[in-house]
């Protein structure tokens, strides 16, 4: 009788479980700035760079990779380009002091005041999402006004 109540309970497993609905769930992947980001070319005052950055979505990983840009113009510099040094020059400290503004600037209006173009030339999807590389063009002359405007950099020269 007990192995009958267990075959019972065995079958129904089964069944329920070749009758459900698959279900797949995409993890969402949070943002993390990297050092992905090079130098492409200088239009006058704008700078282009190539950032490279990783999401859920081609959507995602393309304004991770914007912000990365941006970040690493602020707190890292970008190697073989006229922004080599940061704009910021301690980020610890200017993110406690400052951290609604510098948010503001990273992650909510921020990015767009800032950037004239964003072009999306590279993705690659896999099973953990999407690899993107975007093409930014900055107006860093703008973006070191408004750091100075609110008081996170001296005025160069000063």
């Amino acid at each position: 009788m007990k192995k009958e109540i267990i075959s019972f309970w065995f079958v129904l497993f089964l069944l329920n479980m070749s009758c459900s609905k698959k279900v797949t769930s995409q993890k969402s992947i949070e943002y993390s700035r990297n050092g992905k980001v090079s130098y492409v070319a200088s239009k006058g005052l704008l700078q282009s760079f190539n950032s490279q950055n990783f999401g859920s979505s081609t959507q995602d990983a393309a304004y991770f990779a914007t912000v990365s840009a941006i970040e690493n113009l602020l707190y890292k510099g970008v190697a073989n380009s006229p922004s080599e040094n940061p704009l910021i020059k301690n980020e610890l400290e200017s993110k406690l002091a400052f951290e609604n503004t510098l948010n503001d600037l990273a992650f909510n209006l921020g990015p767009e005041r800032f950037i004239t173009k964003s072009l999306i030339v590279d993705d690659e999807s896999g099973s953990g999402g999407h690899l993107v590389t975007v093409e930014v063009e900055v107006d860093v002359k703008a973006l070191r006004k408004y750091l100075e405007e609110n008081e996170i950099i001296k005025k160069f020269g000063l």
